[in-house]
């Protein structure tokens, strides 16, 4: 027998957990119920119609009304599905309330669901024990969790503030001013207003924890450990009611195998509140005794007050309450605890507040009262506030006389720089007709654009590449948009809109058709000017020399030199596509700086009467603009020019301060920081300064890549040289990324293999080969926290001072 269940016309109802089903008890007969088959049921109820609804485990959700059979009205709740583990009726509307195993509650209109509430979310499903329907309409459940109240909608969950194993909520009743829970550690109540309060208090965001008060030996229940104990462990949702009330006022409650009866009306009640009492105050290991005007040294880090309260009944269940005015907005919960803690008050008058409830509840509402002050420090003194406030706007307003001073002498110097503007402008066509000559120096193909399609200015490179003349280009009959391939969709532009959004595209690999038809495979880096919305400059690389050279490579094994001639090649044109872009800032800027002085200086002469002063100024920024744009092209011609090997004495220390020069607008970009540790000391080495500088490139690259999907560390990089022997000297690069390859670590030096999905995979290929060539060596080594350092070592250049001073070489720890 699973429970019993009497209806309004005394009627017992019997559901069974077996395979029995339902049986009725009725005018001294035992009969079954027509139209319920076969099998468990789980909960039987009344209804204010007084229908009967009965949840079978197998059948679903069914109804019987008064003389009738019962009939499915769901088969939604069976095992299978939503099993139903506890059931009751609204008496206001009719509906039902079921609780399932699975933690849900739903609200039931004719076996269609009205409305669903979770009181488990993310925790362990379990069963919903039991549903309660209070006066207000107000719905209880009672779960392993606590319980919960559900009203207007919204649900609150409480814990009942007992030891967390007895948390665990089989039943609940309400009886007079007092609401009764059975959970596994027995019997427990609470007040009801209390609860309620606790209710809205967790409504609002408060703590949500009820105060039930669990019947222990001082109330006339023992609770040793014997079966009944073992029973609420093994079947604690088996029988029902679990809790009852009657007529004459007694709770009564099942405690696993056992009955218990309890008369609230005989449970001792402790109507002496308790005397609460401040004992010290301690501030950073100081103790203070409780005295009039108590005054506490300033800036105190941990401050602690002692209180106590005396009960000589269950002193283990007193409960206090504190409040520090000043500092706490409400009334904290201490529980059981008799010591308060607050760390680096302010300075101020304070006063705390303790009160304390005995074992029955009732409150010292009065209390005791500390009252302290925290002495400020020198500098939290408010007249010293007022003397800095002072102080400081005297400075701001000395600060402003200066200021106005300042401009007035840098606006007489403007005037008088003026005078020169005229002597100037002859030097200002010469520097123009320099930066001419840069654009058309023709390394690279350099056109700049509009957004609009015209081509405003190109270099004979680039119209090479793509079969035209120079005038063809600029004259307005063909627009950069003409030279895309047919498939190009410029309403799903990528690299437009990157290039729109950061000002610079990424170099990029494309195609253009020629004049005579054909395609031509380049490599494009693109900026915006700053100073000209709308219009910018692209680079463009022809590839089909590398497109040939990556041919051959394939072609046959026996060509193994001629391809490793080749991937050179190719990486070298790599490196002008990794540069690109950033050459195009590094032009970007001085091309810039040369076009606003100009137009500085135009309108400057405009002027009436032309306005001499300060052209001299404005011409010496076109000069420098105009040699550092030539520096960079320069840097670019020399280290990509293709030629012979050319043996010299290469300081190593200053080849690595000019690639990371030329690189390290990109490494910015890419948020690396750089770092350089070279040995100032080290000699020279015999071999080829642009072979050299290509390797250090690479492994920059190469750590620049391994770091780019490395979002949860600083990318950090460091640039290393020392003196291994006294006739070798080495390079490092470490760097912060993805480490070495699984298995075979010699795998980073094979032709066509990268790490990155972006990589070519011939760059630490070439640059070994070029190592090796220089009767040197190149190796990666994994670091102990993060990312991989690559080195290379070099003979030195032996010269007969060097010789000399071989022996007093300091050797450096590479891995430091």
């Amino acid at each position: 027998m699973g429970g019993v269940y009497e209806d309004s016309r005394g009627t017992v109802w019997s559901p069974s957990s077996n395979a029995v089903g339902l049986l009725t008890f009725a005018n001294g007969r035992i009969g079954t119920v027509p139209g319920v088959p076969a099998g468990p049921v789980e909960a039987v109820t009344e209804d204010a119609q007084h229908d009967m609804w009965i949840a079978h485990r197998t059948a679903g959700l069914m109804r019987m009304k008064p003389g009738g059979r019962a009939e499915v009205i769901s088969d939604r709740y069976t095992f299978s599905s939503k099993r139903i583990a506890t059931m009751v009726a609204d008496p206001s509307d009719g509906s039902l309330w079921l609780g399932l195993w699975t933690g849900e509650v739903e609200n039931v209109v004719d076996g269609q669901p009205r409305a669903r509430f979770d009181l488990l979310g993310q925790h362990p499903r379990t069963r919903v024990n039991h549903i309660r329907i209070q006066e207000d309409g107000s719905v209880w459940a009672s779960t392993r969790r606590g319980i919960s109240r559900i009203k207007d909608g919204r649900v609150v969950e409480l814990s009942t503030g007992l030891a967390p194993t007895c948390e665990d909520a089989l039943w609940s009743l309400r009886a007079d001013r007092r609401v009764w829970i059975l959970t596994r550690c027995g019997v427990a109540w609470s007040d009801s207003v209390d609860l309620d309060a606790r209710v809205s208090s967790a409504e609002d965001g408060g703590r949500p924890e009820a105060r039930f008060r669990l019947l222990e030996p001082w109330d006339g229940i023992y609770r040793e450990l014997g079966l009944a104990i073992i029973g609420h462990t093994t079947t604690p949702y088996v029988f029902a009611p679990k809790m009852a009330r009657t007529a004459d006022g007694r709770i009564w409650a099942t405690s696993g195998d056992e009955i218990v009866t309890i008369d609230p009306r005989r449970i001792p009640f402790n109507k002496l509140p308790p005397p609460v009492h401040v004992q010290a105050l301690v501030s950073d290991g100081r103790l203070f005794e409780p005295q009039a005007d108590m005054r506490i040294p300033p800036q105190p880090r941990n401050l602690r007050i002692d209180y106590t309260g005396l009960s000589l009944k269950a002193l283990d269940r007193m409960q206090f309450r504190y409040r520090l005015d000043g500092w706490d907005k409400t009334w904290q919960e201490a529980g059981n605890r008799r010591q308060a803690f607050y760390t680096d008050l302010s300075p101020g008058n304070y006063r705390f507040q303790v009160i304390a409830a005995n074992d029955s509840g009732v409150w010292n509402r009065v209390g005791d009262t500390l009252a302290f002050t925290i002495e400020p420090a020198w500098w939290q003194r408010t007249d010293l506030r007022i003397g800095a406030a002072l102080v400081v706007c005297l400075m701001l307003f000395a600060f402003y006389r200066l200021r106005v001073n300042r401009l007035a002498r840098m606006l007489e110097a403007e005037m008088a720089s003026r005078r020169e503007i005229g002597r100037l402008y002859s030097d200002l066509q010469d520097r123009e007709s320099r930066v001419r000559r840069l654009f058309n120096a023709n390394i690279i193909g350099i056109f700049t654009w509009h957004l609009d399609g015209r081509i405003l200015d190109t270099n004979e490179a680039f119209a090479r590449i793509v079969g035209y003349d120079t005038s063809e280009l600029v004259s307005g009959r063909r627009e950069w948009k003409d030279l895309m391939p047919p498939e190009w969709d410029p309403t799903d532009d990528r690299i437009m809109s990157e290039m729109l959004a950061t000002g610079v595209a990424t170099p990029f690999e494309a195609e253009y058709i020629r004049k005579d038809g054909a395609r031509v495979p380049v490599l494009i880096g693109a900026a915006l000017f700053d100073a000209k919305p709308g219009e910018g400059v692209a680079f463009v690389l022809d590839l089909s020399e590398r497109r040939m050279a990556e041919r051959a490579a394939r072609e046959s094994d026996r060509r193994s030199h001629e391809m490793e001639r080749r991937l050179a090649d190719a990486n070298r044109v790599a490196s002008v596509g990794y540069l690109s872009a950033m050459i195009a800032h590094e032009v970007n800027q001085p091309l810039s700086g040369v076009m606003t002085n100009a137009s500085t200086v135009l309108r400057m002469l405009d002027a009436r009467p032309p306005a001499g002063e300060g052209i001299r100024d404005v011409v010496q920024r076109i000069i420098r603009d105009g040699n550092r744009a030539a520096e960079v092209i320069r840097r670019l011609r020399a280290m990509f020019s293709g030629k012979a090997p050319t043996l010299a004495a290469v300081d190593l220390n200053d080849a690595v301060r000019e690639v990371v020069d030329m690189a390290r607008k990109d490494l910015e970009k890419a948020r690396i920081d750089v770092r350089l540790e070279l040995d100032e000391r080290l000699p020279v080495v015999n071999g080829d300064r642009i072979q050299l500088q290509q390797v250090i490139l690479n492994l920059l690259r190469n750590a620049s890549e391994a770091m780019g999907g490395v979002h949860d560390r600083p990318r950090h990089l460091l640039i290393r040289t020392w003196r291994e022997t006294p006739d070798s000297i080495c390079l490092a690069v470490r760097d912060a990324g993805v480490g070495l390859p699984a298995g075979d670590p010699e795998k980073l030096f094979d032709a066509f293999y990268s790490g990155t999905s972006g990589g070519m995979g011939i760059g630490l290929f070439v640059s070994r080969s070029i190592i090796e060539r220089h009767q040197g060596r190149l190796w990666a080594e994994s670091n102990q926290d993060h990312g991989l350092t690559l080195v290379f070592c070099l003979p030195v250049e032996r010269t007969r001072n060097q010789g000399e001073d071989a022996a007093r070489f300091d050797v450096v720890d590479p891995s430091h």
